[in-house]
C-alpha cells in the first residue's frame, strides 16, 4: 500500500466519521424524521380539537298507537358540534419513510339539537307540532396511524380507529303550533353503547424535536342513537338513528417523547 493511499484513507475516514457524529447532517436526519432512533419506539401524546358535522336527522314514520302512524320530518340533516380528544400511544419508524402509531384514544362531542315537525296520522293537514331533542356522544377507541415523511419535517398520514361509543338521546319535547293542540307524553331519555369506527387523513409537521402540529379530515360512524318509549305508546317504536355519520375537521398538537 502506497503512502498516498494511506493518507487518502485516513482523511476519508475522518470526514465520514465527523458527518455521522454531527447531529445536523442531512444523512442522519433522513434516517431520523422525528429526531429519534429507528430502533426505539417513541411515546406519543396527541391533543385534538375540531368541529364535526353530524347527520343528526332523518324522516321516520312511527306507529305509537296502531293502526295510526305519525310522520316525523327533519328540519336540518347536518348539525355542527365541537370535538375534543386525547390519544396515548407509541410510534415506531420501520424505515426512514414509514412510521406506525398505535394506541388508545378518547373523544367527546358537544350536544347537538335535533328538530323537525310531527304530522299526525302522516297527513300534512295535521302538522300540529314541532319537536326537538338533543344527542351527544363519547368514544373510546383503539387507534392506528401510518405516516410517511417529506422534506424531513412534513408527515402525511392516514388513520383509523374502532371501539365503543356511549351515546345519549335526551330532552324530547313537542311544541304545539296552535293553542288547542295537546302534545303527547314525551319520549324518555335513553343512553346506549354502540360500535363506532373512523377513517381519516391529514398532515403533521415537526416544529421542534419534541412537538408537531397537524390538521386532518376524519369520517366517524358514531353508531346508534335512540330515545326511550313514551308512557303513552303501546309499541316499541321510537325516534332513532341507526348509523349517525360525522364529517370532522380537526387540529392536533403531538408531543413526542
Amino acid at each position: 500500500m502506497s503512502y498516498r493511499t494511506v493518507v487518502f484513507f485516513v482523511l476519508s475516514s475522518g470526514v465520514v466519521g465527523s458527518g455521522f457524529a454531527d447531529g445536523d447532517s442531512s444523512t442522519l436526519k433522513a434516517y431520523d424524521p422525528a429526531y429519534k432512533t429507528l430502533s426505539v419506539p417513541n411515546k406519543i401524546l396527541t391533543l385534538s380539537l375540531g368541529n364535526a358535522w353530524l347527520k343528526s336527522g332523518s324522516a321516520q314514520s312511527l306507529s305509537l298507537l296502531p293502526p295510526f302512524e305519525n310522520y316525523y320530518s327533519a328540519h336540518q340533516t347536518y348539525r355542527s358540534a365541537l370535538m375534543g380528544g386525547l390519544f396515548l400511544g407509541i410510534e415506531y419508524w420501520k424505515n426512514p419513510l414509514l412510521a406506525l402509531q398505535l394506541g388508545m384514544g378518547g373523544y367527546v362531542y358537544s350536544s347537538v339539537n335535533v328538530s323537525g315537525s310531527v304530522l299526525q296520522f302522516g297527513m300534512p293537514q295535521f302538522s300540529n307540532f314541532n319537536y326537538n331533542y338533543h344527542i351527544r356522544s363519547q368514544r373510546l377507541v383503539a387507534e392506528g396511524k401510518v405516516l410517511t415523511t417529506l422534506q424531513n419535517w412534513l408527515h402525511p398520514y392516514i388513520s383509523g380507529n374502532v371501539g365503543m361509543a356511549a351515546n345519549k338521546a335526551y330532552g324530547y319535547r313537542e311544541s304545539p303550533l296552535a293553542s288547542d293542540n295537546v302534545p303527547m307524553l314525551p319520549f324518555t331519555n335513553r343512553s346506549n353503547p354502540s360500535f363506532t369506527y373512523s377513517v381519516g387523513a391529514g398532515f403533521d409537521l415537526d416544529i421542534s424535536r419534541s412537538f408537531r402540529l397537524g390538521v386532518g379530515y376524519q369520517y366517524d360512524d358514531l353508531g346508534k342513537f335512540l330515545l326511550g318509549r313514551s308512557p303513552a305508546q303501546s309499541t316499541n317504536e321510537v325516534l332513532n338513528s341507526q348509523h349517525l355519520g360525522s364529517h370532522e375537521i380537526k387540529f392536533q398538537v403531538t408531543a413526542v417523547g
